[in-house]
């Protein structure tokens, strides 16, 4: 693309054509660097800026947003990206924005934002960690969170933790109903209550911090964990958990700050292979007085996201297993049959 071709389709949007080093231009007269972060745009998102943004209201609410970078980039809001510390991302109105970060030195003077890819904000905003009530519309016949907000404490019989899953929608309304009630039976009358954990947004091979993530860490998510557990137990409310994944990690993080408690009143059963080994994870549970679910854990043999687990922690797992009882004898043949097939 000619810079002269660049320059008439930002001009369109007001956006100054001033050409710097490295194919970048300057996004706007006022984003030059004395007031704020400089910010600059790569030459060759001229045409994918022209067909993302129009120029009319809600292309200068996009635009706007845009040179807001020039303070709140990379801050709290911002989608940060976990290997490239420099590289940020935002959603602004219908446009998701990815940028970097570059501080000044000798080799490279033009420090500030600069914002090397424009795209379609395809993917909603995190929701924060807590308990959401989800329930069936009896007459959608579709399951879906009944609170924006999280809740302090499980208000059911019936709970659900998120492992691997990235999206909200897609756990609350299609993974997990599903998961709670080949385990415990209909849960049409109540609803379950669903623990979301925010996960890092994997987006086009990296990954990503969340604003969700910035606001409230692991420690905070596994306090809010441990109030609704502990809360339960004290009101000798019966909980049986689906645990997915690697939510079996935050679940154990919550228990290590409750030590000393019996949680009787809790069942579990392990919706997949978390990441960390799961043995010392149920042994854990185990010294904590939670029962376990006559299957304990169900997983694709040919998933091999956890391979801590696959290659080396199984061993860990049986034994765990043989210490609860003849009750699992069957089952705990079931689960060395499946590992011996792997």
């Amino acid at each position: 693309m000619s810079v002269m071709s660049v320059h008439s389709s930002l001009g369109k949007h007001n956006i100054q054509s001033f050409q710097h080093d490295g194919g970048f231009l300057l996004f706007d007269r006022d984003t030059d660097g004395r007031s704020g972060r400089r910010i600059l745009i790569n030459a060759q998102l001229a045409n994918k800026f022209s067909a993302l943004i129009n120029h009319d209201s809600k292309g200068q609410l996009v635009i706007a947003g845009i040179k807001q970078l020039r303070a709140k980039g990379g801050g709290i809001n911002s989608n940060s990206c976990n290997s490239k510390p420099q590289r940020h991302m935002d959603a602004i109105g219908h446009v998701l924005v990815t940028y970097e970060i570059h501080q000044s030195s000798p080799d490279d003077p033009y420090d500030g934002i600069r914002i090397i890819d424009l795209d379609l904000a395809d993917f909603a905003g995190s929701r924060e960690p807590g308990f959401y009530r989800v329930e069936k519309d009896p007459v959608k016949k579709e399951w879906a969170a009944k609170n924006s907000k999280p809740s302090k404490n499980i208000k059911t019989q019936k709970a659900a933790i998120n492992g691997r899953v990235e999206n909200f929608d897609r756990a609350s309304k299609q993974l997990l109903p599903e998961m709670v009630e080949k385990a415990y039976g209909s849960a049409e009358t109540e609803g379950f209550d669903f623990f979301y954990q925010p996960p890092s947004l994997l987006r086009r091979g990296l990954s990503w911090l969340t604003p969700a993530q910035k606001r409230v860490n692991s420690q905070i998510a596994s306090q809010r964990l441990a109030k609704g557990l502990l809360e339960a137990q004290k009101k000798k409310q019966t909980v049986q958990w689906v645990i997915h994944g690697d939510g079996a990690t935050l679940f154990a993080q919550a228990l290590d700050q409750l030590k000393g408690h019996k949680f009787d009143q809790h069942e579990v059963l392990f919706a997949g292979l978390p990441k960390q080994k799961l043995g010392p994870v149920m042994q854990t549970m185990k010294q904590a007085g939670i029962g376990f679910h006559k299957d304990i854990i169900k997983y694709n043999p040919h998933d091999w996201n956890a391979l801590n687990n696959r290659v080396w922690g199984m061993s860990g797992l049986y034994r765990v297993i043989e210490s609860l009882g003849d009750e699992y004898e069957d089952r705990l043949g079931v689960l060395k049959a499946q590992a011996g097939g792997d």
